[in-house]
Formats: C-alpha cells, structure tokens, sequence
C-alpha cells in the first residue's frame, strides 16, 4: 500500500506480493532494508507492473521467438493445445525473481 501511494502511476497489482515477501524473508528482522530494496525492485521493473504491463509483454513476445527457434516441438504443441505463455509465464518468472533475490 506504502508503495502504491508513492507511485501512483504504478499502483498495486497481483504479483507485488511475492517480492514483497521474499525480500521481507531475506532481509528479516531489518523491515527498513527490506522496503527500501522492495522500492529499488520494483522502480527498475516497474514495466512489469506499471499501465499494460509493457515489459512482461515485451518478455513474453522474446519467449515466445525464444521457444520456437530452440524448442519448437515444445512451442509447436502449446500452439496445437491453445496454451498461451502468459498463462505460466508470469508465475515462472517471480518465482525465479524470488530466486535471484
């Protein structure tokens, strides 16, 4: 909420949460330190929460190239399927977030 009242061009949006808590983990019991590096993720990365989500769209446009020229049996069968990457994408991607954290 502290975040999305001082950015408000960016807000609140589903998946914030999962950083949060990562860094809340990492950074226990210095809540300080925690917010002042959940600001810094999100302020770099803040195409994948801001308006139209303009990096996770880019991200998965690169996935998608990615997958058919290196995977195109896996790419050819999600087409088949009608499985779409923003269906598993995002989640994947925070969970590696939480990783890198």
């Amino acid at each position: 909420e502290e975040f999305g009242n001082a950015n408000p061009d960016i807000g609140y949006t589903q998946g914030m949460n999962y950083v949060a808590a990562t860094l809340v983990l990492k950074f226990h019991p210095r809540e300080d330190t925690a917010r002042k590096k959940f600001n810094e993720v999100l302020l770099q990365f803040n195409g994948f929460w801001s308006d139209d989500f303009p990096l996770l769209k880019v991200g998965i446009w690169l996935y998608q190239r990615l997958a058919e020229r290196h995977l195109p049996n896996l790419y050819n069968h999600f087409e088949r399927c009608g499985v779409e990457a923003m269906s598993f994408l995002p989640n994947g991607w925070l969970s590696l977030c939480g990783k890198w954290l």
